[in-house]
């Protein structure tokens, strides 16, 4: 006899394919999509044609968008990301539509201790960690560019971007590699554990100590990278306030030239990053704290962040799912635009 279970990750049925397929699959589309168009646009792009084109041709290969290096780099954490979402989707699926006596769930308990679990767990480690370093890596660039005339974008200098995203995944994999490793060595879950807290590959009933390290590397990490993201963010929008204050005083130019300045600069466009670095600085935070400070009451922390782990992983993958668009628009430096005007 089928066993009568809704979706172990939502609770429900109805909702189930919109909070996991969702952001799964249109996610992992995204993504590639993004990683197609930049790797093209990386290998059209010279030395060059990067430095004199928004200076004198304004051919569409402009010095100052964000290079297609890095944006490559982000979208493909993020397809791991969406990947995730889109397997553990998958998988409750699969869980659900399985026929086993209405008094065995032998096989929910089993899903957590497998190796595909496991695999999903470093996944999402990695893909949470490299995208917050690259979200960082892509402010500084974009900071640099707006606000400093004639600034050489990184992709001018390969080498060191080379050495400095290979210096981010050897983190991200090390990193998601020791959680994976302590999970799987020190940790088991118990058959009286409920699938519906540990479908999503995420360790909660398990060992202080694990859930301390894991706790600790995200707010050491994750929440430090996205917090630089926020400031960086700001200080751009505090910048570019002043200089459209500024611009009609100067010789030469009017109010005009300030419209100007805001239309191309896209502003709003700021704000929706710094939006979705607070949502991604935010999202882990009440469950990391929580674990910090009630190291000794697991089970209770557990029971009551259920479903707030759950939120979070979905509210993290939707962001990823959104990166490829908000960090792809180009933005120009205020001095080429008033110089190209």
């Amino acid at each position: 006899m089928a066993s009568n279970r809704s979706s172990a990750i939502t609770g429900h049925r109805v909702f189930a394919p919109f909070v996991t397929w969702i952001p799964g699959v249109l996610g992992s589309l995204a993504n590639i999509a993004a990683i197609i168009v930049h790797c093209k646009r990386f290998r059209k792009n010279t030395n060059t044609v990067q430095r004199v084109s928004s200076i004198h041709h304004n051919n569409g290969n402009r010095l100052h968008a964000t290079p297609s290096y890095l944006l490559a780099h982000l979208a493909f954490a993020d397809l791991i990301g969406t990947f995730y979402m889109t397997a553990i989707a998958a998988v409750d699926v699969y869980l659900d539509r399985q026929s086993y006596p209405s008094n065995d769930r032998s096989q929910y308990y089993q899903w957590p201790n497998s190796s595909f679990c496991a695999v999903l767990r470093f996944l999402n480690c990695v893909s949470t960690i490299a995208s917050s370093s690259f979200a960082v890596l892509i402010a500084i660039e974009r900071s640099k560019l707006i606000l400093h005339y004639r600034a050489l974008s990184w992709q001018d200098y390969r080498i060191t971007i080379l050495v400095i995203t290979s210096i981010i995944w050897m983190i991200a994999i090390i990193t998601a590699s020791i959680v994976t490793i302590l999970s799987r060595t020190l940790t088991r879950i118990p058959f009286d554990d409920t699938y519906d807290v540990n479908g999503l590959c995420i360790y909660l009933n398990t060992s202080p100590e694990i859930l301390f390290y894991s706790a600790t590397c995200y707010l050491a990490y994750c929440f430090i990278s996205y917090c630089l993201v926020i400031i960086i963010y700001a200080h751009i929008i505090f910048t570019l306030g002043w200089c459209q204050q500024s611009i009609p005083s100067r010789q030469h130019h009017s109010r005009n030239d300030a419209i100007l300045v805001r239309n191309e600069i896209r502003p709003w466009l700021i704000f929706f990053a710094i939006a979705i670095a607070i949502t991604d600085a935010t999202t882990w935070l009440p469950l990391s704290l929580a674990i910090l400070l009630q190291p000794m009451e697991i089970n209770q922390t557990v029971a009551s962040l259920k479903y707030v782990s759950i939120s979070v992983i979905l509210l993290q993958k939707v962001n990823m799912a959104i990166h490829p668009f908000i960090y792809s628009s180009p933005i120009s430096n205020v001095n080429n635009v008033l110089i190209n005007s």
